[in-house]
């Protein structure tokens, strides 16, 4: 039988810590108690503004670091260290990078209030990306297979014995004449590999329900092709690639309501970002910052 889970009251200590007083400088009657007592929540209150999602795993690893950084925090107050001009300067910028990240936080919370009337907006004015299109696709790799069967194929369509990226493009381009002319895909892409003498299986022609998102930017023309067209020879890193369009169709909203969502609430964040970081600009003394050592910006010793 598993064990029954414990619900700990609010007000239960779950951090008590002997010989650290929880007011170091206040005065207390000769042999009063010095203890230090957190609670349940006073300890979750911390884990709230640090880090709200702690798995419950390493929140005893995170309540000893904390149990102990409190006592050192202690011994420093007890030495001073907390009156020292670098420790006032130390809180002012740690100050100003909490507060940052809170307004960063505030920010992306606000943003991600999307509603569904802005992404049925969004869909609707923005029907262009959400075109879907079923694709055939031919792939000449870039280079012959290394080998003597590689170039003895060079040498059979008359480009010498060196085993090039130039005869692969030649591939190509009779390949798409033969699409031109209405041959089909799959013995295309198996003459493809046939030519270049590539030992592995050649790759699926057949690409459905393909979005913008899904092809690289350079290939978003494919989009404007009509069913039936075939597409110019497109060169990337690993070799030389055409499409013929089968068909075109458009995504459906519920297919889309959570890309559309993340669009505008990243849209959103990086727009006021921009805003609050545009509202006020710094000028800089480009004399002082610019000056070599030991005339103003740096090691003045």
């Amino acid at each position: 039988h598993p064990e029954a889970t414990v619900e700990i009251p609010q007000s239960t200590p779950v951090i008590t810590i002997d010989g650290l007083c929880e007011k170091p400088g206040a005065e207390r009657s000769e042999g009063a108690e010095c203890r230090t007592v957190i609670t349940r929540a006073e300890f979750e209150a911390v884990i709230a503004a640090v880090q709200p999602k702690m798995p419950a795993r390493v929140r005893k690893q995170f309540a000893a670091n904390y149990a102990r950084a409190l006592v050192m925090s202690a011994k420093a107050v007890q030495m001073g260290l907390d009156q020292s001009p670098a420790f006032e300067e130390q809180m002012k910028v740690a100050r100003i990078q909490i507060l940052s990240g809170a307004l960063n936080k505030a920010i992306q919370a606000e943003a991600a209030q999307v509603s569904d009337q802005d992404i049925e907006d969004y869909y609707r004015n923005n029907q262009s990306k959400f075109a879907a299109v079923d694709l055939e696709r031919v792939f000449v790799p870039k280079r012959l297979q290394d080998g003597s069967a590689a170039k003895a194929s060079a040498t059979q369509l008359g480009l010498g014995t060196q085993a090039s990226a130039g005869a692969t493009r030649t591939v190509a381009n009779q390949l798409r004449e033969r699409a031109m002319a209405g041959e089909d895909f799959d013995a295309l892409q198996a003459d493809a590999y046939r030519e270049t003498r590539m030992k592995s299986k050649a790759p699926d022609v057949e690409m459905t329900n393909i979005t913008r998102s899904v092809l690289p930017a350079s290939q978003g023309f494919v989009f404007d092709l009509k069913p039936g067209e075939i597409s110019k020879i497109i060169e990337d890193q690993g070799g030389y690639i055409f499409y013929r369009v089968k068909s075109q169709t458009t995504v459906k909203l519920d297919d889309v309501k959570g890309e559309i969502k993340d669009t505008l609430r990243t849209q959103r964040t990086q727009e006021k970002l921009k805003q609050t970081g545009e509202s006020l600009k710094p000028t800089l003394n480009e004399s002082y910052f610019s000056a070599p050592s030991g005339k103003g910006g740096e090691d003045d010793d």
